[in-house]
């Protein structure tokens, strides 16, 4: 697991991958410029960086009932189990990566040295529904589900084991961590809290509305 991509596609459009296993790989499942992908009951594990990186303004892709478990094998730092887009640092002539409209939905992700769901700046417009997340691996990140795109919305996620916050919003570049929804999630947290936080809220507008603590007690969002 300490060189290379499991599976790695580029330039595509229309593909289904459906029901098999990437493990020791040091990246799992890499789409760089691939629209219009469905993505549909694979298991990705024992990886050493992130599982599944969407990037490089992949659009339109949908990952479902997809099994994560056991990354970061390599560098815990860079473990994530679904990583969208690109940090601003690594954009091409401080071109956003547009990775845009991707939805993730009904995903189990489990033992992740770093975030279940990071999603950088520069994406839009994308959903993580449903599903099962669990931070209690965590050694590189503070929250489970971490927002630093615009405009997406997290609804009805199961999330255990938050490290410090369950879902978190951050402003890594102006404009940018904004406009998102997190709405009827059933969040339990490990950490200090709070469950949801929203950074710099008086101008990224985030909302959170119908998310409960994991004995059903109504939350609110920190920073709203």
């Amino acid at each position: 697991m300490r060189h290379g991509y499991g599976l790695h596609l580029l330039g595509v459009h229309d593909v289904r991958l459906i029901g098999f296993t990437i493990t020791a790989a040091q990246k799992g499942l890499v789409l760089d410029h691939a629209h219009a992908v469905t993505i549909d009951r694979l298991t990705v594990e024992g990886i050493g960086d992130e599982a599944i990186h969407l990037r490089s303004s992949s659009t339109d892709n949908l990952v479902t009932h997809v099994r994560i478990e056991k990354t970061g094998l390599r560098n815990p730092t860079f473990g994530e189990g679904i990583y969208v887009g690109s940090a601003g640092r690594h954009w091409v002539k401080s071109t956003a990566d547009a990775s845009d409209r991707n939805r993730f939905v009904d995903n189990v992700i489990r033992q992740t040295t770093a975030e279940a769901y990071d999603i950088k700046e520069g994406t839009r417009s994308g959903k993580i529904e449903g599903g099962t997340v669990d931070g209690s691996a965590e050694i590189a990140a503070d929250s489970v589900i971490n927002l630093k795109g615009n405009s997406w919305t997290v609804a009805h996620v199961t999330v255990e084991h938050g490290p410090r916050f369950g879902i978190s919003t951050r402003v890594r570049m102006p404009g940018w961590g904004a406009f998102n929804l997190v709405v009827g999630n059933r969040i339990g947290l490990d950490g200090s809290g709070p469950a949801i936080s929203f950074e710099d809220n008086a101008s990224t507008h985030n909302r959170a509305e119908f998310n409960v603590d994991s004995v059903g007690n109504a939350l609110s969002a920190s920073g709203s």
